[in-house]
C-alpha cells in the first residue's frame, strides 16, 4: 500500500477514536482511556511507517538512525509545547520530593500524560475546518444529552438515565457524574462555548435552536446547585461575550441576574 494512503487511513482511525472519546467523555472513563491508548498506538505505528520510509540504506550509521528516530517521534510543534515541557519538568521535580514517589509517578503517567497525549493527537489529525466542526458538533450533542439527563434526574425520576446515579429530592443534579461539582465543572466549558456558537455567522440559520439548547444547559447548571460552577460560568460567559459581542455583555449580565433572582425564589434550598 502507498505510504500516503496508509498514513491517511491511520489518521482517519485516530480521528474516529477521538470522536468516540468526545462522545463518551461525560459517561465512561473506561472508553476515554481505551480511546487514548489505541490512538497512541496508532500514532506510534504511523511514526514508525514514516521512520522506515525515511531511515535510508542499511549501512547508515546507527547514531544518525537514532537521531532520525527521535525527530520522527517528536510530537507536532505548537505554541504550548514549551509551557507544557516546563509544566512536566515541575511535575518531575515534585515527584522527586514526594513522600510517595512511585504513586506520584503512576499518577503522572496515567493521568497527567493522558490529556497532553490527547492534545498532541488532536494537533496531529484535526487539521481541517470540517474536522473541528465535527468535534464541536459531537461535543455539543453529548453535552445537550447530559444536560437533559441532569434536568430529568432533578425534576422527575431522581436518578441519572445512563449510569443510574441517584440523588435525594432537593439535592443537586449530577447527570452521569459522581458529584454535582463534577457536572458543573463539565458545564463550565460547555456554556461559554455554546454562547460563542450562538453568535457564529456560520450557524445563523440554527440560532434559535442554539439559544434553546443554551437555555436548557444553563438550567441544568442551576439545578446542579454547584455554586462554584455557577460563578465560574458567569465569568466564562461574560468573558466570551466580551470578545465576540461586547454590546451584549451588560444585557446578558442583567438577564442573568434576573434569572438568578427568580431561581432563588422558585427553588427552596439552602443555596
Amino acid at each position: 500500500m502507498d505510504q500516503k494512503i496508509l498514513i491517511s487511513k491511520i489518521d482517519s482511525a485516530i480521528r474516529f477514536l477521538l470522536y468516540l472519546l468526545i462522545f463518551w467523555l461525560p459517561y465512561s472513563s473506561a472508553v476515554v482511556e481505551t480511546c487514548v491508548v489505541f490512538s497512541s498506538l496508532l500514532w506510534l505505528s504511523k511514526r514508525m511507517v514514516i521512520y522506515c520510509s525515511a531511515a535510508g540504506p542499511a549501512d547508515v550509521k546507527i547514531k544518525f538512525s537514532v537521531n532520525k528516530l527521535i525527530r520522527v517521534l517528536t510530537p507536532s510543534p505548537s505554541p504550548l509545547s514549551q509551557p507544557i515541557a516546563f509544566f512536566l519538568i515541575i511535575c518531575l521535580v515534585s515527584i522527586l520530593t514526594s513522600s510517595s514517589p512511585l504513586r506520584a509517578l503512576s499518577g503522572l503517567m496515567t493521568k497527567t500524560f493522558e490529556w497532553f497525549t490527547v492534545y498532541f493527537l488532536i494537533l496531529e489529525v484535526i487539521k481541517e475546518r470540517r474536522h473541528v466542526f465535527i468535534c464541536i458538533g459531537i461535543f455539543m450533542f453529548t453535552s445537550l444529552a447530559t444536560s437533559g439527563d441532569g434536568i430529568i434526574q432533578f425534576h422527575l425520576i431522581h436518578r441519572d438515565i445512563f449510569n443510574g446515579h441517584r440523588i435525594e429530592p432537593g439535592a443537586g443534579a449530577t447527570a452521569g457524574f459522581k458529584t454535582p461539582n463534577d457536572f458543573g465543572g463539565f458545564l463550565t466549558f460547555v456554556l461559554p462555548l455554546s454562547l460563542v456558537l450562538i453568535f457564529s455567522n456560520r450557524l445563523a440559520h440554527a440560532r434559535g435552536i442554539m439559544i434553546l439548547c443554551f437555555l436548557l444547559m444553563l438550567w441544568s447548571l442551576f439545578v446542579s446547585y454547584s455554586r462554584g460552577s455557577i460563578l465560574a460560568n458567569m465569568m466564562g460567559m461574560s468573558l466570551s461575550l466580551f470578545f465576540v459581542r461586547r454590546k451584549w455583555l451588560l444585557p446578558f449580565l442583567g438577564g442573568l441576574l434576573i434569572l438568578i433572582i427568580c431561581f432563588y425564589f422558585l427553588i427552596t434550598s439552602d443555596i
